[in-house]
């Protein structure tokens, strides 16, 4: 049984309503904390019913039609009485509530229909289109922009600055469209901001003198009953936390302001030099701050720096700078690191210089140089870490050869010429220890190298150097081991603790081959037809899963319902896997379940916890 009309409100407060019949003439007023739902049993479907509500807290109180408001302190007056029930077709349910604030401007709720059964008894939910949560710390003002038009309007709701500024939801309306401007702080108002996407993050540039704001903007819809208003979030785009135990200061790269970070807390950044790249720089605090290269807040990975103390006798220090996304905010979270990201080893018999380049071998004028002796190594890592593309240049004698440290695997040889001219060669191999990348320089051996060299066409003196002097060989991929195994078909059942058979699953046209050779494995699977069927004795669907049916006037032989392939390299020398190959064909499926099926499923896995959330 359910009472003629039930009320819930959705809204971010809690509310004092007022239902009126206009037939007989009664009236109920009660509380309705948000979230809430309250039954309603003093008015009659048949007759035209009247509701309107009042903000708790913002100094009004709600009265009958047509008496004299009593205003005290707020933000937001009683709302106009609209129809929720109507027994004529002159008049029409209302799907707007329309509450107006102090200023007279008007925010239109939404009012949503839900009926109880086949009887006329309904719930009615009153929800706001648009709640605006604003994390930046900073007050804000919005206005809507209509559709295809260049004017905004101001908004109705809360004008004090000092409110505006905290987390307290603000509820906003556009009928007109789904466009607004906002602006944060001493800004100008940003570019139009379309928020019809049911779901998005972005970065919302907002101008401000010779500075610029950033600001997150993400929104979605609100979880479960609260879908109907979608949560609109300002947060800043920037986030820097220091993770160290150590005070950190940074500033922005060409800034003058600086912050000092305790250890474990958090810095916002919302304002930033108008530059294409946000370049953030880390020191210890002192009056002889030693500052660190610039890394660049919107490259989304790790990086580290080097952290030089105040004490130029001591040694730098290795910072790790790990940039993450979360929602539409850029987290810079900074932690000591005791593991290089690189380690340069020459293990040959010659004398490089190293230095980081672009890819075209072109260093910076400031940038430091690195000996490497014969059988010597030194870890490393990025002295321009914001630089866009991140190169090592390994010169000797006047010839280079630019790498790029972090592709894995066996590079081409690097030839050059000595002093005397004679010719020499050094491999170059990438392998992976753990998170650090090992670039090795070794001395060219033919017989063990992948790349052999190449052969000058005869008659024609050999004057190739480094990477064309070198061509790669296929090694013999000629399978040592060879396994099939092929079933005509296949069925698996599943029965419960009463020894009823729930579950039963067959597949058909099952082809397995494995393929080892000295260079790689391969395994292939193919399936021509699964299906899962539901064994209960009610079910409501006897076939769970199985291939969705094919037009009739195809003429070629059906595909297999499932198809894998994998390639996996043999080399385990670099510390990583090499998979050379891998795809996975899955033909349309169609799925059917029922609520029985899934429960007595549910019961056959017992995972922990799997009744903690059906009981709450």
């Amino acid at each position: 049984l359910y009472p003629p009309v039930e009320l819930e409100n959705l809204l971010p407060f809690d509310i004092r309503y007022r239902v009126h019949d206009k037939a007989s003439g009664t009236s109920s007023t009660e509380f309705l904390r948000q979230g809430g739902i309250f039954p309603i049993h003093t008015v009659t479907l048949d007759h035209l019913v009247l509701l309107n509500i009042a903000i708790q807290d913002s100094g009004w109180f709600i009265s009958d039609p047509g008496q004299h408001l009593i205003l005290l302190l707020g933000v937001w007056k009683p709302s106009n009485f609209m129809i929720i029930n109507t027994n004529t077709s002159e008049f029409t349910r209302d799907k707007r509530l329309i509450l107006p604030d102090v200023n007279g401007r008007q925010l239109e709720l939404g009012l949503n229909y839900i009926p109880h059964g086949p009887g006329d008894s309904f719930k009615v939910q009153i929800f706001s289109p648009y709640i605006i949560i604003n994390k930046t710390g900073l007050p804000f003002e919005i206005r809507s922009v209509a559709k295809m038009s260049m004017n905004a309007r101001e908004v109705a709701g809360e004008t004090r600055k000092d409110e505006l500024a905290k987390t307290t939801p603000f509820m906003l309306s556009n009928t007109s469209g789904h466009e607004f401007v906002l602006k944060i702080g001493n800004s100008e108002w940003s570019e139009t901001l379309d928020v019809e996407a049911p779901t998005a993050e972005t970065d919302l540039v907002l101008p401000a003198r010779n500075l610029e704001g950033h600001l997150g903007v993400s929104w979605t819809p609100g979880s479960g009953k609260y879908a109907c208003s979608k949560v609109i979030t300002l947060a800043p785009r920037f986030i820097v936390k220091n993770s160290t135990s150590a005070i950190l200061r940074y500033r922005e790269y060409g800034g003058a302001e600086q912050i000092d970070l305790q250890p474990g807390s958090t810095s916002p950044i919302l304002w930033t030099r108008r530059e294409p790249d946000k370049l953030l720089l880390i020191a210890y605090p002192g009056l002889n701050a030693i500052w660190s290269e610039p890394i660049n807040m919107e490259n989304i990975g790790s990086v580290h720096l080097r952290l030089q103390p105040n004490d130029q006798r001591t040694a730098p220090q290795l910072i790790k700078a790990d940039i993450e996304v979360a929602g539409a905010t850029l987290f810079v979270t900074l932690q000591r690191e005791t593991k290089w990201p690189f380690r340069i080893e020459n293990l040959s018999d010659h004398h490089f210089t190293m230095v980081q380049s672009n890819e075209a071998g072109v260093a910076k004028e400031k940038a430091p140089k690195y000996e490497l002796v014969p059988r010597s190594a030194i870890d490393y890592a990025w002295d321009f870490p914001a630089s866009p593309d991140k190169f090592l240049r390994l010169t000797i004698n006047g010839f280079s050869r630019t790498v790029q440290i972090t592709e894995i695997g066996s590079l081409l040889p690097f030839k050059f010429l000595l002093p005397e001219r004679s010719s020499r060669t050094v491999a170059l191999d990438i392998r992976a220890d753990g998170s650090t990348q090992i670039l090795s320089i070794t001395n060219y051996n033919e017989e063990r190298s992948v790349y052999k060299r190449a052969r000058a066409p005869t008659g024609r003196q050999e004057t190739l150097m480094s990477q064309e002097a070198f061509e790669a060989v296929q090694e013999d991929n000629t399978p040592s081991l060879t396994l099939f195994l092929i079933l005509e078909g296949f069925g698996l059942s599943l029965i419960n603790r009463s020894l009823v058979e729930v579950v039963h699953f067959s597949a058909k046209a099952f082809k397995l081959e494995y393929t080892m050779s000295d260079t790689s494995q391969s395994i292939n699977l193919s399936i021509g037809d699964i299906q899962l069927d539901n064994q209960l004795p009610e079910a409501t669907f006897q076939v769970v899963l199985q291939p969705s049916p094919l037009p009739s006037r195809r003429s070629a032989p059906p595909l297999p319902a499932v198809q894998t392939s994998i390639v996996l390299l043999n080399d385990k020398s670099h510390g990583v896997m090499f998979v050379k190959y891998a795809s996975i064909l899955l033909q349309s499926l169609t799925i059917m379940l029922d609520e029985d099926f899934l429960m007595e499923i549910l019961d056959m896995t017992k995972i922990k916890g799997a009744w903690q959330g059906l009981d709450e």
